[in-house]
């Protein structure tokens, strides 16, 4: 039975201005869980807002045309705050956050149903019990890490129990710990039978669960899919701008190669075909062709150190979010920082520029302690790009944006650096927008801003906290390009990231962060070396990984050095009679 039917449903921000959604109709039956995806900027948030009643009923100044029923009710027409129709949990969380404490976040949306006291603790219980959050309950909101904030949000409208769930980018902000909390949520409310709504670039931790792929593009629904027909065709899954999972990608490069094989997309099911059909190797300890384990990049002892930490701590009030952290890191790296959400890594960040001043030891940058220079001072020499873009949007339109830093440092922008800002802009497909609001760009458009702000000062290190939030795979791919540019003209990058195999062929060193202390250092390979670890921290590792490490291979980390070091040749195929075309 439908649950929601939209029928020709378009929608401008305002009167005259281009269409965002284009005549879209859609149909979606109680139970099925949905994804709906493309490129940054295809219009698929504004279509979770207007599901939502986000638009029209907060956004008032665009034109929406067409219907939209929910549960047989005209969403346009409902006025009854206790029947909640749709929950939506929104790519940014601050925009979810009401209340000091996590526990007043939790009952906000139930107090506005009228919930009474006794069932508003129940559920908060629940739920927090649900996503693992019960030791956040008395902590307050701005204390929160950016995943810890999310799981919140989460929390707040799992709690009102809405009819149709509409997830937008839920895991962008999550440590792989949180990713399988939020995909354990999802696979009991399937099974619950509720209706749930995936939207985003990052189909990966929600393909095993999904029963339709819906794919948009500048406004207009391209494809609508059974899940398994569309993870199954290597072309759909490209041109529709999604990160698959590691696994389903081996899936596409063993079909190019002739293996017979049913369409997988989680580990357990790669895990499973490609043992039974004699594909992997077994117990060897094995190496590939194509790499040579021995040419990690080690620090030079006699190299001078660009940032070093010496017993640095910090309090927020009484919690302690940093402990006795002792680093050196060389200049001219690309440099990881990784750990579970709520590890210290943003905190740790802040202390580079002087955002924070420790509350105890000392850092250095560039031979400068931040906590001893204004933050002007320390901006050209650290460009940051933080985790949620909205926190650092204060201009009119794109082009003040992006030269917000070269004004706040330089007082004025020279031909020379208004030339660069505009290439930069042409680089990121943002120069048609230049006279465009900033918070009317897509959350991957914004991330793009604020890179372009940032490297047009053009500082010796620049920091990127979750860059890949909100990116599609092409714009993944340019900015992995880019930053392997930037490195090689002699800039520091360092990458705050849950995501692994975005790091896996990009950074030197790794910085592993647990509960405010250093864990472990050393290159990427040495580090996904170091499974118990991982498993110490709940941290699980990519995927490709896993089934290296199952195989008996070193660390693997992409999928061509899988097919490289694991697969059996073809005259061990043939002994063992694998199917092979």
């Amino acid at each position: 039975m439908a649950i929601l039917e939209a029928k020709n449903l378009s929608y401008r921000f305002r009167p005259g201005s281009p269409q965002v959604i284009k005549s879209i109709s859609l149909t979606i039956n109680e139970g099925e869980v949905v994804g709906i995806f493309g490129r940054s900027g295809s219009g698929k948030s504004v279509f979770g807002y207007i599901l939502s009643g986000i638009i029209p009923n907060f956004y008032r100044n665009g034109i929406i045309e067409g219907e939209l029923k929910i549960a047989g009710t005209n969403a346009f027409q409902v006025k009854d705050a206790s029947n909640v129709l749709v929950g939506m949990v929104m790519q940014n969380p601050e925009t979810q956050l009401f209340g000091f404490r996590v526990e007043d976040t939790l009952a906000f949306g139930m107090e506005n149903l009228g919930l009474s006291r006794e069932e508003m603790g129940k559920r908060i219980e629940r739920v927090s019990k649900q996503l693992q959050i019960e030791h956040l309950l008395n902590r307050f909101t701005g204390e929160l890490s950016g995943g810890q904030k999310q799981l919140c949000c989460l929390a707040s409208i799992l709690a009102m129990e809405p009819k149709v769930l509409v997830l937008d980018e839920p895991v962008s902000a999550l440590d792989p710990g949180g990713v399988l909390l939020i995909q354990e949520a999802v696979a009991r409310l399937k099974r619950e039978g509720r209706t749930i709504i995936v939207i985003g670039n990052n189909a990966g931790w929600v393909a095993p669960l999904l029963d339709r792929v819906v794919v948009m593009n500048q406004g207009e629904i391209v494809l609508d899919n059974q899940a398994e027909e569309f993870f199954a065709d290597k072309n759909k899954v490209i041109a529709s701008g999604i990160t698959t999972t590691q696994v389903n990608e081996l899936y596409h490069t063993l079909v190019e190669k002739g293996y017979r094989l049913p369409v997988f997309v989680s580990y357990a099911e790669a895990k499973r075909y490609l043992w039974e059909k004699n594909i992997i190797r077994k117990n060897t300890t094995l190496r590939t062709r194509s790499v040579n384990y021995n040419n990690a990049i080690k620090e030079n002892p006699k190299a001078p150190s660009l940032i070093s930490i010496r017993e640095l701590s910090f309090m927020y009030g009484q919690f302690k979010a940093l402990e006795g952290i002792n680093v050196d890191l060389q200049g001219g790296r690309i440099i990881g920082l990784i750990g579970q959400n709520g590890s210290g890594k943003s905190t740790l960040l802040k202390h580079l520029n002087g955002l924070l001043k420790p509350t105890r030891g000392t850092i250095e940058v560039n031979g400068k302690r931040p906590d001893q220079e204004t933050i002007a001072a320390m901006a050209k020499i650290i460009g940051f790009v933080f985790q949620n873009p909205d926190q650092m949007l204060f201009e009119e339109t794109v082009y003040d944006e992006a030269t917000f830093g070269i004004r706040a440092i330089y007082r004025q922008v020279s031909p020379e650096q208004k030339e660069t800002v505009e290439k930069l802009l042409a680089e990121f497909g943002l120069l048609e927008y230049r006279e465009e609001l900033p918070v009317n760009l897509s959350a991957g458009q914004k991330r793009w801003l604020m890179i372009a702000s940032a490297v047009a000062v053009n500082p010796a290190v620049l920091v990127l906290d979750e860059p890949t939030n909100g990116m599609d795979r092409f714009d993944k791919e340019k900015l992995a390009m880019l930053i392997k540019e930037w490195k090689n003209a002699g800039r520091t990058i360092i990458i705050v990231s849950h995501d692994l195999p975005f790091l896996a062929d990009l950074v030197d060193t790794v910085l592993l962060l647990d509960k405010g202390r250093v864990k472990a250092c050393g290159t990427i390979r040495e580090i996904f070396s170091q499974r118990e670890i991982f498993a110490e921290i709940n941290i699980p590792l990519p995927e490709i990984t896993m089934l290296g490490l199952e195989a008996g291979a070193p660390a693997i980390l992409n999928v061509d050095e899988f097919i490289d070091s694991c697969l059996t040749n073809a005259t061990e195929r043939e002994e063992m009679g694998c199917a092979v075309s």
